[in-house]
């Protein structure tokens, strides 16, 4: 019998199956994407905000892929995942043995890049992406994104290149021109992400 994935099915949610689309789309939105995990985040509720480009978690988060104690696989890509975020022998920790890891280690592991007092996860979140959000050129962080999950599959000729290319090209750009104003008339930038 063969067991190629045209055989494989999972649920069927429909056309607008959101969990199968939803990492790829995070990946793809042009957009800095902050997750920010205040409870238990296993199985599924894992998979979703480590497709985000950044983590913060509450100090009550929870982490686990639940999967192997299920009988599973790691879904919608985690097992691609998990080893570029972490060390791959950490990655196989968490997915061999399906146990929960607690929010100190998981900043310790890389799984989460800051970690917060429950009720401070929220405004420390809001003020971070602030920073983003009035502070650095949206053209930047959309170029920025673009080249470092490119550069998960690339090696480091063609990211070489890539980045050559970039920088080329933001030299040129409006935003350019705006961040260099704003550091010699020592006020805030007016980027408008071209």
């Amino acid at each position: 019998s063969q067991t190629g994935t045209s055989e494989r099915q999972g649920p069927k949610l429909g056309e607008e199956d959101f969990v199968r689309k939803l990492p790829l789309e995070l990946w793809e939105f042009p957009k800095p994407v902050i997750a920010a995990v205040n409870g238990p985040a296993v199985g599924v509720g894992m998979v979703l905000p480590m497709f985000a480009d950044i983590r913060f978690a509450a100090d009550t988060a929870k982490f686990g892929t639940a999967f192997t104690k299920r009988g599973l696989v790691p879904e919608y890509g985690l097992g691609w995942l998990l080893p570029r975020l972490i060390a791959p022998s950490k990655a196989f920790d968490l997915m061999y043995t399906a146990r929960l890891v607690e929010a100190d280690e998981a900043l310790d592991m890389g799984l989460v890049d800051r970690v917060y007092p429950t009720n401070e996860l929220q405004a420390a979140v809001m003020e971070y992406a602030r920073e983003i959000a009035k502070g650095v050129s949206p053209r930047s962080t959309r170029v920025v994104k673009e080249m470092v999950y490119q550069g998960l599959d690339q090696g480091f000729d063609a990211a070489m290149e890539n980045c050559l290319a970039e920088m080329a090209d933001a030299h040129t750009s409006e935003d350019f021109k705006e961040g260099i104003a704003a550091w010699k008339d020592k006020r805030a930038p007016n980027f408008s992400g071209k």
